[in-house]
Order: structure tokens, then sequence, then C-alpha cells
């Protein structure tokens, strides 16, 4: 009954891993200081710190995430205004806040727009891969077909040439 809630939750985790990853890279290019980047809110299940000082989370509940910057007041991104004032030039230049506005713009936009290409990723990964991923055994033969009078037997493995030498004798026959 529950068998899909794991696959769920896994695909959630991939997608949210990816959109926050868009968030991260896109600070991180622009100078600003990544403070944590968390998979699933709550407490923490597992953490480390990178060289870079950010901490990286996977969290006890795995339906959503967050990446927060350097200067946010809290996980949301809520800039802290008091804290930005008291800040020095230098300080100012690793925030989200001090960086110009169409930086901010493209931060906010990259977490969706990895997340827009990611099937066309994936549609990429299993073209390199068909070989490895999709294999196709025959699991009916006709007793008289052309098939069967080739040699092919049912739990044959029909590779490319295979599908190609088919596909031109049954043009063949079809043209007589």
């Amino acid at each position: 009954m529950w068998g899909w809630l794991i696959p769920f939750l896994l695909v959630l985790t991939v997608l949210v891993f990816i959109h926050e990853l868009g968030h991260y890279l896109l600070a991180r290019w622009n100078g600003v200081r990544v403070e944590v980047f968390s998979i699933g809110f709550g407490p923490a299940l597992l953490s480390c710190m990178d060289r870079h000082g950010t901490v990286w989370k996977f969290s006890l509940i795995p339906l959503g995430g967050y990446v927060k910057m350097y200067g946010d007041a809290n996980e949301a991104s809520t800039p802290d205004a008091q804290a930005f004032l008291a800040m020095t030039d230098e300080e100012r230049a690793l925030t989200l806040r001090g960086n110009l506005l169409c930086k901010e713009f493209l931060y906010q936009l990259q977490g969706q727009l990895l997340i827009f290409f990611l099937p066309f990723y994936c549609f990429l990964l299993c073209i390199c891969f068909k070989e490895t991923f999709f294999i196709t055994y025959c699991w009916c033969i006709a007793r008289r077909g052309v098939a069967a009078k080739s040699g092919v037997e049912v739990g044959d493995e029909i590779n490319q040439s295979m599908a190609i030498r088919s596909q031109l004798l049954l043009l063949c026959r079809a043209l007589l």
C-alpha cells in the first residue's frame, strides 16, 4: 500500500538537490558566501563542512531544502536589514543582497532552470548508455516466420545489428 512512498521521496530528493544546487552554484560563482546547503527540514541526520565554510546537511523531513546565504536572517533567505547595514563593504560583497540586482534575479532563476533542463540531461544519459540499459530479448517467435527460419530462439538477445538485418529482410520480403 505504501510502496510508492520511498520512490517518491527519492525522486523528490533528487529534484530538490538539483534545484538547490542551481542556487548554490550561482551564488558561489558570484562570490556570495553560502552558510548552509540543506536537503530536507528539521534536525540534521548527516552534516559536514566543506573548505569554504558551507555546512552540507541532510535533514529528517525530505520534503524540500534550502540554501542559506551569508547575511540572511533565516533559512527562508529573508535579508537581515540591520545586520546588513552594520557590515563592512567587504562583508556586504559576500552577501546576495550586496550583489547587483540582475545577479540576484539570476540566483532566483537558476534553480528553476536546472529543473527545467533535467529531462534533457536524463534523455542524453539514456542515449549515451542505451546499449547498457535497453537490451531487447525475443519472447515470442512465429514457427514459420523469418526469425525462426534464421535461427532466432525465445530468450535470444536482439542487438542493433540483428535488428537492422531483420528490418532489411522484412523490407525485401515485403517487396517480393
